[in-house]
């Protein structure tokens, strides 16, 4: 699902060439820095997203190489060494909807340039010559720290770049020495002023929805600690939710192997590196390590779980795969037959061989593992549904099977369509919207020829008023897909933002009947007695100027009623209009808005009789 609405996301950027829409639902970042974003542009040409996919992340792929063998050059390190860390950065390690490769190499690839950013910049402050390539990739860092500031905000400042500031500040603590003139203090300091920026002017282009962290407070503090740590082992693969895995089947030790891997790489690695100064030795271990502390910190003492069971392990993706780097580093360290602390040869050959062995098991097992749940699908197939809103010139398609990802598959695969996931929540029905417009789900934009994807048996648990207008047209795999001419959704209450016009219907959700009932067609019969028969508050309004006309039928003999429009804010009659029996609409012209306001909308009797609402229209006209 992240995968398509990343992608849905791309492809609105690339349409509108904007950043920033109005009423769009973000995720937690513009996802300019998501590898699908610069696929759309390729697809364009290709029409192939497989293919596209490909070369994009093989781009990435060779990339990370690339600036990984760099980084072994700078330290020291034979290519061997680079070659394991490499290694270890493309091992599948975990399997899952927001695991470590669906983060990086597949889907959405969120992480991928934000990782590879930090790299770039780990690579940058250990150069130790600064000639004609140390100026590519100062150019290739800074360009991608601007994207990925711009869309993740303040993320990979604080989470990266912001600890190795610290650990400078701490070397000229510790040295009592300030060189002014270091070139390592001047990327950090030019990536802070770059930050500073960004942060300063992305407000001034417009605003997006964005998540925010939250202190866990003291009752759940512990708790976090080791849902933290535990985290640590779901991201690595080496922890798993499933209780009935054999610990001597091919699953069960490729799970014992990466525990152990894990818990070698937080415990026995740092006390080597402390133990041997092998920080000292190598300025990149110091570095790594202070990523590390930080990031650590600051997860175990934030709430990060959202929908996670235990702990949102994906937090711990940019620190692990420069940790991973770090791992393999040391693991030469230790084994280098001439500088080496173990230089037992057979003893040396035996681990590698055991690292080889273990890798590979890993990265087989990782790949057999997102084979199978790539295989498994609780979704229907969408190309049935695309091949029937064809097939029968569909306005919109919603789906209200509760699986709340098939809307953004529709859209991902075609783009210029309607399509829109619905959830039930006992007798309420809500657009369930991700990576999309907010206010494109009204009557009057879901249009009259209405497809709705249901599962078996959901049809007689929707209202009267909605299965009396759908005709089932065909059934598959446990789905229906039901027609109809005359759509009964109306998922957007209110008035428009824009020139235009919008439907409500005494159903649609916000509206108060207050008395009456409403009938198989929608449409509320006002009981005996007078007063309001249906009311709402707080509709937001706009500067403009507006027109609103209800529908309704009445007894021409002995019926009379209302319509009030009053403002919220200062409880003013802005328009007011009797309802007879001798028509059957009523407009209220030319309503003036100078500024922000909340209405409330009144539809009553006077007198005793027969009344029926069937909707309301709200038209803005400048």
């Amino acid at each position: 699902m992240d995968s398509t609405l990343a992608i849905r996301h791309a492809v609105e950027i690339w349409r509108e060439g904007a950043l920033f829409f109005d009423h769009f639902k973000y995720m937690s970042s513009l996802e300019i820095d998501a590898m699908t974003f610069f696929a759309v542009p390729l697809y364009y040409l290709i029409q192939d997203w497989q293919v596209t996919l490909a070369v994009v992340y093989g781009i990435y792929s060779v990339a990370v190489i690339a600036v990984i063998f760099d980084i072994g050059r700078q330290i020291g390190v034979e290519p061997w060494a680079s070659g394991v860390a490499a290694s270890f950065f493309f091992v599948p390690w975990s399997a899952g909807k927001l695991s470590y490769p669906l983060m990086l190499f597949m889907g959405g690839g969120q992480y991928g340039l934000r990782v590879l950013t930090l790299f770039l910049l780990l690579d940058l402050l250990i150069q130790r010559k600064h000639g004609k390539k140390f100026g590519i990739l100062s150019v290739l860092y800074f360009l991608l720290l601007l994207l990925t500031t711009l869309s993740a905000g303040n993320y990979i400042f604080l989470m990266g770049i912001l600890p190795l500031m610290l650990y400078e500040a701490v070397t000229i603590i510790k040295d009592q020495k300030l060189q002014m003139k270091s070139w390592r203090k001047g990327i950090l300091v030019c990536s802070f002023l770059l930050v500073a920026l960004v942060l300063f002017l992305r407000p001034q282009m417009g605003e997006e929805h964005r998540s925010n962290l939250s202190l866990m407070n003291a009752e759940g503090l512990f708790t976090n600690f080791w849902n933290c740590l535990t985290g640590i082992f779901l991201l690595s693969g080496g922890a798993h939710y499933l209780s009935n895995i054999s610990v001597f089947s091919v699953s069960g030790i490729i799970i014992a192997g990466k525990f152990l891997f894990t818990l070698i790489s937080l415990i026995v690695v740092p006390v080597l590196l402390m133990k041997y100064r092998l920080y000292k030795k190598n300025h990149f271990f110091g570095l790594a390590a202070s990523i590390l502390v930080l990031n650590l910190f600051v997860l175990l003492i934030v709430d990060t779980r959202y929908g996670a069971l235990i702990f949102e392990y994906r937090y711990h993706l940019l620190w692990f795969c420069i940790w991973l780097l770090a791992v393999a580093f040391c693991i030469y360290e230790v084994v280098d037959l001439e500088k080496g602390i173990c230089r037992n040869q057979y003893m040396n050959h035996a681990a590698i061989g055991l690292l080889v062995f273990f890798v590979a098991l890993s990265t087989v097992g990782g790949y057999r593992s997102l084979s199978r749940e790539l295989e498994v699908s609780n979704y229907p197939d969408c190309e049935v549904v695309l091949q029937e809103a064809k097939k029968w010139e569909a306005d919109s398609v919603l789906s209200c099977t509760q699986d709340m990802s098939v809307g953004a598959m529709l859209r991902f695969l075609d783009p210029d369509g309607v399509y829109y996931d619905i959830s039930q929540n006992e007798e309420s029905y809500d657009p369930y919207i991700l990576d999309f417009y907010l206010n494109r789900v009204d009557r009057t934009d879901l249009g009259d020829k209405n497809l709705l994807l249901l599962r078996e048996g959901q049809y007689e648990t929707l209202p009267q008023y909605i299965r009396s207008r759908y005709q089932c047209i065909k059934q598959w795999d446990g789905y229906q897909l039901y027609w109809t001419e005359n759509n009964p959704w109306d998922l957007q209450r209110g008035v428009p933002d824009n020139i235009g016009l919008q439907e409500d219907f005494p159903y649609t959700k916000g509206y108060e009947v207050v008395q009456g009932d409403i009938n198989e067609r929608g449409e509320l019969m006002a009981a005996e007695g007078t007063g309001d028969i249906l009311k709402a508050s707080n509709l937001q309004v706009t500067e403009g100027t507006y027109s609103i006309t209800l529908s309704y039928q009445a007894n021409p003999n002995n019926c009379a009623g209302y319509i009030k429009i009053v403002s919220t804010e200062t409880g003013e009659v802005l328009a007011s209009g009797d309802l007879t029996g001798e028509q059957d609409q009523i407009t209220l012209d030319s309503l003036e808005v100078n500024g922000p306001d909340k209405w409330e909308i009144h539809i009553g009797k006077e007198e005793e009789g027969n009344i029926c609402i069937e909707k309301l229209q709200f038209q803005k006209l400048k």
